[in-house]
């Protein structure tokens, strides 16, 4: 790979849902979907279109709409709510079980500090170098959002702890498929 190539994939991290937008329908914006390419990617405040289904892309890699943390932010959580023995995270990767137990409780302790109300939010794992799992709401596939009023106002409640959501792509998908361009049929001349 040339010194210019690796330049223009750093640029392209930088890259808003916006200026992707404005790229023209074109073979260009597969550079965009390379598994490398979402993964290394901050997560997207708003996703581009290339990554909903469309006619052009109909199957896009999933990605969720909510809050992304790492293991060490959610057991940082446990022990700063007192939900752990422990008291450091360091202690608690020494201990699986215990990392385990105050993982579940402190994303059981999220849900109800924040009333997250039934089937309104899930837990994902995310495929990021910025978070390992996501506190989802809903996800690139989602054609409507039941409740939306709640779930806007629990999202406005989480987001004063950790910031605006945004888009992450899911660990879910079949992580040796690397390439997720779009396909373009060829006119007859």
């Amino acid at each position: 790979m040339s010194v210019q190539e690796i330049t223009q994939k750093l640029q392209n991290l930088d890259l808003a849902a916006e200026d992707i937008n404005k790229l023209p329908v074109s073979e260009e914006l597969n550079n965009f979907l390379t598994l490398d390419y979402m993964i290394s990617h901050k997560p997207w405040e708003d996703l581009p279109w290339i990554y909903f289904p469309s006619q052009y892309n109909r199957h896009p890699p999933l990605f969720f709409y909510g809050f992304g943390l790492t293991h060490e932010e959610v057991l940082q959580y446990a022990i700063d709510e007192g939900l752990s023995d422990f008291k450091s995270c360091k202690q608690l990767f020494e201990n699986s079980t215990a990392a385990g137990d105050a993982f579940t409780a402190a994303l059981k302790h999220m849900k109800a500090k924040y009333k997250v109300g039934r089937r309104m939010m899930t837990i994902e794992r995310a495929a990021s170098l910025h978070a390992h799992l996501v506190l989802a709401f809903w996800d690139n596939y989602a054609t409507s959002v039941p409740n939306y009023e709640q779930v806007n106002d629990v999202i406005d409640t989480i987001e004063v702890d950790y910031g605006p959501p945004a888009w992450y792509l899911a660990n879910t998908q079949d992580l040796h498929e690397r390439d997720y361009g779009l396909k373009f049929s060829k006119k007859a001349g």
